[in-house]
């Protein structure tokens, strides 16, 4: 019960950094491409913000639902949290 919790961080952030920084560097490099004329400087620090909001938000939604199904009894269910307990 402790090392599924333990096992699900340490998944959960491995994944949460190597997927946000591909995922953040390649958006990042091709939304600039496209907006290299214009603003450029205002823009890329609002579309760093947005970026960085819902790359988390996303990234934390699938490893979230992903790394729960697969860990543990399926969906609903979170390390610790055996059908008996009920769903979370």
């Amino acid at each position: 019960m402790f090392l599924d919790m333990v096992l699900y961080m340490f998944l959960y952030m491995v994944l949460y950094m190597f997927l946000y920084m591909v995922l953040y560097m390649v958006l990042d490099m091709v939304l600039y491409m496209f907006l290299d004329m214009v603003l450029y400087m205002v823009l890329d620090m609002v579309l760093d913000m947005f970026l960085d909001m819902v790359l988390d938000m996303v990234l934390d939604m699938v490893l979230y639902m992903v790394l729960y199904k697969f860990l543990d009894n399926g969906p609903g269910y979170g390390p610790g949290h055996g059908p008996e307990y009920g769903p979370v």
